[in-house]
This record gives structure tokens, C-alpha cells and sequence, in this order.
């Protein structure tokens, strides 16, 4: 869920500054799995997105909540 996702991505940039996998769909590139790592939560039009650094396009990057459809807490630090 959407409440599940927020809560994930504001403990992972707070609290823990753990890296997440994520399976995304984009537009562009269909269904990519990424790891980010997430920096802030915001409203962006009709749903939530978060901020953060992907590894795979070495960018900061916006992700919308509603198109991440598999979401894992790594163990990994930044």
C-alpha cells in the first residue's frame, strides 16, 4: 500500500540511511529494478514521490509511489 511505501521510504532516509530495491515501472523502460537511496518524501500531484540517488542512472532521481511495485529494505548503508 501507499501508506506502506511512505512509511518504508521516510524510515529508510531518516532513521536508518539504508539502501532500497525497488521495481519500478517507467514509461520508457517498462518494469527496471533499482537500488536508490532515498532522501525526502514529497506530494507530487495526485499521489506521493520520493527523492533519492539511483545507482543505475547515477542521478537524483523522482520516483511516484504508485509505480513501485516491490520494495526492499538492503543492508547496505550510505
Amino acid at each position: 500500500s501507499s501508506v506502506l511505501l511512505q512509511w518504508t521510504c521516510r524510515s529508510a532516509f531518516q532513521k536508518e540511511k539504508r539502501k532500497v530495491k525497488i521495481n519500478y515501472y517507467s514509461f520508457t523502460d517498462g518494469n527496471l529494478n533499482r537500488i536508490i537511496r532515498p532522501y525526502d518524501l514529497f506530494l507530487y500531484n495526485s499521489g506521493w514521490g520520493c527523492a533519492a540517488f539511483c545507482e543505475l542512472r547515477q542521478d537524483l532521481r523522482h520516483f511516484e509511489l504508485k509505480r513501485i511495485n516491490k520494495m526492499e529494505l538492503l543492508d547496505e548503508t550510505f
